[in-house]
């Protein structure tokens, strides 16, 4: 459903270059370089102090359109010295900081009224650029229009006038500073796609940008304090900002969510670790054969395997082992399919046991493997 339905307007306020809805800056930023075809056209997102400490720039501008302009001290101080070298700055905010205000002279003026109102409409103080019609300021799309003007001026004799809205405030002033100026906007909205895109609009965002020369060699376009510095302090930033991406988020998390919560319902509990039965007699028989080790009593450990050899002949073939002839040669190796000749060797062994035979290591794993071998072929 939300991939079928038509696309709808997005009003959020960011100003940004590269937003396409109504109050984003994408045209304008576009625009830019016919405006001033003789400079570059960069965005940043770092504040002043980075992008101008230590730079000998001459000629250039910096401009910002945002929402709040929260200068600080280093900042500011990094303007001023760019600005006296030569070069321009436009600033346009709803809100500017106290710092900014009262080091450029003058305090911002915020009237809130409804929609009821007439529309608040901006014009040029220049007689060149003053049109006998305002433009109209896209109000009717907010449900409280701000009358974005400034009051209390206090360097008249620097700062020059350049524009005021319906309400008769002044909205645009400048401040020359050393060889450069600084603007200063009141209703950064005059420069949104909407407002550029309704009616002949246009003129006036144009004659606002004007007042910078146009041979500037550099426009450093600042979208810092709008969305932070890049990389910036959430990685979600980028996914929340976009509608398709925001939902896919948000869906993700709460399958997520649901399958642990009815994953954890229908698991079974752990069934605990029963420990087997402890077997004695392994254990006995380990200690017996670790006491004949460390004896190498070989001859005792021998017997005792002919031993149990000859009681599985009488237990599980039922052949006697009292006369141990070729006659139970030949038949235990009937029995069991095993070869005379390995019998034989078997009982070899035994004989030299009776006739008190000295047995090696050698010896004995020989035996072993006669028997072993006898086991594997009778099973």
């Amino acid at each position: 459903m939300e991939i079928g339905a038509p696309p709808k307007k997005e009003w959020n306020f960011t100003l940004s270059n590269t937003d396409k809805e109504p109050f984003g800056t994408f045209i304008l930023y576009s625009e830019m370089k016919k405006i001033f075809p003789s400079g570059s056209v960069e965005s940043y997102r770092e504040p002043a102090y980075n992008l101008l400490h230590n730079k000998q720039l001459v000629n250039t501008a910096y401009i910002c359109i945002s929402g709040s302009f929260p200068v600080t001290r280093y900042d500011l101080n990094e303007i001023i010295r760019y600005v006296k070298r030569g070069n321009y700055f436009f600033v346009s905010a709803n809100h500017f900081s106290r710092l900014f205000q009262d080091t450029m002279g003058f305090k911002k003026s915020t009237v809130l009224f409804s929609v009821a109102k007439d529309s608040q409409s901006v014009n040029f103080v220049n007689p060149n650029l003053y049109t006998h019609k305002n433009y109209i300021s896209s109000t009717n799309l907010i449900p409280f229009y701000r009358n974005q003007g400034f009051r209390e001026l206090k360097n008249l004799d620097t700062i020059v006038a350049l524009g005021k809205n319906s309400e008769s405030s002044v909205n645009f002033i400048k401040l020359p500073l050393g060889k450069g100026a600084i603007f200063i906007h009141a209703d950064p909205l005059c420069f949104s796609n909407y407002f550029v895109l309704k009616n002949n609009n246009v003129e006036y965002t144009a004659g606002a940008l004007s007042y910078i020369p146009a041979t500037v060699t550099s426009i450093m376009w600042d979208e810092y304090y709008k969305l932070g510095r890049s990389g910036a302090a959430t990685p979600l930033r980028f996914l929340l900002s976009n509608t398709s991406l925001r939902w896919a988020f948000w869906m993700a998390l709460t399958g997520i969510v649901l399958f642990m919560f009815f994953e954890s319902k229908r698991k079974q509990r752990i069934i605990p670790v029963i420990e087997p039965l402890k077997n004695s007699s392994l254990d006995f028989i380990k200690t017996v054969a670790g006491v004949y080790f460390q004896q190498k009593d070989n001859r005792a450990i021998a017997q005792k395997k002919i031993q149990y050899w000859l009681d599985y002949i009488r237990t599980r073939l039922f052949i006697s082992t009292n006369e141990t002839c070729a006659f139970f040669i030949k038949t235990v190796s009937q029995k069991s399919t095993v070869p005379e000749n390995n019998i034989a060797a078997i009982l070899q062994y035994s004989n030299k046991l009776n006739d008190h035979y000295s047995f090696s290591d050698t010896d004995l794993v020989n035996l072993n493997e006669l028997i072993d071998a006898f086991y594997k072929a009778v099973k």
